[in-house]
């Protein structure tokens, strides 16, 4: 290889790490000033959606006790409100429980997550040849 070659194939490679950073920088430009959202849980969509029905049932009972002078059909739905919303809060608090330090679903993933580490490492202790 001459050395002309050996410079053009150094320019070529210079401008390619320079378009390479570029484009790093661009990207870090791009991430710094539209910040990720973090994505809701499940749980709290559950709970947001059933708390806007209750309201909605709510709202629509009023409008009727107010429209017809009777109050008789609010005993039915004033049940739906008063008994989903405790519910969903009750899910929502065992499920935040289950999946910290000591709960069930969070333990049992440690545990499984050991095994497997354990069967790995195992394997891997055990081939002594390579190839």
């Amino acid at each position: 290889m001459t050395e002309q070659e050996y410079k053009q194939k150094e320019a070529k490679i210079k401008e390619r790490n320079k378009n390479i950073t570029m484009k790093r920088k661009l990207h870090r430009m791009k991430k710094s000033r539209f910040p990720k959202l973090k994505k809701p849980s499940t749980s709290k969509i559950v709970l947001f959606i059933v708390f806007i029905i209750c309201i909605q049932i709510l709202c629509f009972s009023e409008y009727m006790a107010i429209t017809t002078g009777d109050t008789s059909y609010m005993y039915a739905l004033i049940g739906v409100p008063c008994t989903l919303i405790p519910t969903i809060i009750a899910y929502y608090a065992k499920a935040s429980k289950e999946n910290m330090a000591g709960g069930i679903t969070y333990d049992m993933a440690m545990s499984q997550q050991a095994d497997y580490s354990s069967t790995v490492d195992e394997q891997t202790d055990s081939d002594g040849a390579v190839g």
